[in-house]
């Protein structure tokens, strides 16, 4: 038997399951993004040359910022842009090239520029912080880097984010 679509009602069990149908699709490809970027995440393995490598981008992106009003619009305008996780991060640094060079030209992937800041974050707030540590994705390793790294970790630029002049 065909089907005529001329025939189906706007209230039909078709036409009422379409937005519904939609609606999972876009929940369960969320949700495979999460969990796809909570196992990158438990993964990484953290190293202080990486993390030295990250903190040396950092600070020649601020003096970059300070010197060149291109870089400094560009960074403003990457950091207005909502990112929620390594795979978000890693699209929006490849959406600002510039911004991703200062990582890449210490020897980092973007891999490692997006997910330097959040498994170093996650890893040391729940070496800091039992009561968060539950919420975080983390590894034990990370943690473990975390409390052995500590005094030298917070050292590093790091742990204070440049931060574009954003107007008030």
């Amino acid at each position: 038997m065909k089907l005529d679509w001329r025939k189906v009602r706007s209230g039909s069990i078709f036409t009422r399951a379409l937005p519904w149908s939609a609606a999972l699709v876009f929940v369960a490809s969320a949700a495979m993004a999460q969990s796809a970027d909570d196992e990158a995440i438990r993964n990484y393995v953290l190293t202080m040359d990486k993390v030295v490598q990250y903190d040396t981008a950092a600070r020649a992106l601020e003096t970059a910022m300070n010197k060149d009003p291109a870089v400094k619009a560009e960074r403003r305008k990457m950091s207005r842009e909502f990112a929620r996780g390594p795979g978000a991060i890693r699209a929006r640094l490849e959406r600002h090239p510039k911004i991703l060079a200062f990582f890449t030209n210490t020897g980092l992937t973007k891999e490692d520029a997006a997910l330097i800041p959040v498994v170093l974050t996650n890893g040391c707030l729940a070496s800091d912080s039992p009561q968060l540590a539950r919420r975080l994705v983390y590894s034990e390793a990370q943690k473990a880097f975390c409390a052995d790294n500590s005094v030298a970790l917070h050292k590093l630029r790091i742990f204070a984010p440049v931060r574009p002049d954003l107007p008030k």
